[in-house]
């Protein structure tokens, strides 16, 4: 009886360190913009994103939110470079974008998650930038 508990106490453990090696990849890195605050729909704050995502290697995409504003849809995303320097950034989802399983819950369930090869255009109207996914290979929860 001992030996099972003692079973279980380490299984729980390593699944507690395995999750936590998993999403401390996601959350700690340095911020790579030069603008403060969380206004992600501002002018500057797009303008550092342009910025940022033009000068990132090897950028990993990882849902934070999903937000559906009357029939618009975006993502809230965190960025994450190579070298750890991350960012947030609002992404507008285009209809035909497939991401039916995020849509169908709303983004509950897929916090974090990586988006992998988001391809995505900026815009640049009436001097703001707007971001539009127009791809996402699959996620990776």
């Amino acid at each position: 009886m001992k030996l099972n508990t003692n079973k279980k106490i380490v299984t729980v453990s390593s699944l507690l360190l395995f999750f936590c090696a998993c999403t401390n990849d996601v959350i700690q890195c340095e911020t790579a913009l030069s603008v403060t605050g969380n206004n992600y729909t501002s002018s500057s704050y797009k303008a550092a994103v342009k910025t940022a995502l033009e000068d990132f290697l090897e950028t990993r995409y990882y849902l934070n939110q999903y937000i559906k504003i009357r029939t618009q849809e975006f993502l809230l995303v965190d960025v994450k470079s190579a070298h750890g320097r991350c960012f947030k950034a609002m992404f507008r989802v285009m209809p035909d974008v497939a991401l039916a399983d995020i849509r169908k819950t709303q983004g509950l369930g897929y916090s974090g998650a990586e988006l992998k090869g988001l391809q995505f255009e900026s815009k640049l109207q009436a001097d703001t930038i707007s971001f539009i996914i127009t791809k996402v290979e699959k996620t990776v929860d």
